[in-house]
């Protein structure tokens, strides 16, 4: 109810808080889908890429997001024209989709995957696929074959 009329007295779309979030990185947040909507549709400046003082982008927090519609709200942040998943984290250069492979969120990988394809490479070149966590079959089969203290069980 306050975004749209916010915007058509001249609020500012990239105005940053004190942790420098803007109201798009509030909305994604949060998963409020119409305010999402409303401020990418709105105003050619809304910036989906500004980070916050602790360098997420909308993107990432609303991936990061607990509520049950963050997809609806990363479909909408990925159609915007000048979003940017390759933007990488401050802390390990990871990727969003590095973020999800790790975490196993394969509903949003897909969706990254199906608009920006998989080679979002972290900046030590390393793609989503090194970042996914093993299968349990593989881990149990390793380590059935090599014990417990990486020794071949045989030789113990």
């Amino acid at each position: 109810r306050i975004a749209q009329p916010a915007l058509a007295a001249g609020a500012t779309v990239n105005a940053v808080d004190c942790s420098h979030a803007t109201p798009l990185f509030l909305a994604s947040k949060y998963c409020q889908t119409k305010v999402v909507k409303i401020l990418i549709d709105c105003s050619t400046e809304t910036n989906p890429n500004i980070r916050n003082s602790e360098m997420i982008t909308p993107l990432r927090i609303a991936a990061c997001s607990v509520f049950a519609n963050k997809l609806e709200v990363i479909k909408l942040l990925l159609n915007c024209k000048d979003i940017d998943p390759s933007i990488q984290d401050k802390d390990n250069g990871q990727t969003i989709l590095h973020y999800c492979a790790i975490n196993n969120w394969k509903s949003i990988t897909e969706i990254i995957i199906r608009n920006f394809g998989n080679y979002l490479n972290d900046a030590n070149t390393q793609s989503p696929r090194h970042a996914s966590p093993p299968s349990h079959f593989s881990s149990t089969r390793h380590n059935r074959q090599n014990g417990r203290n990486g020794q071949n069980s045989r030789n113990r």
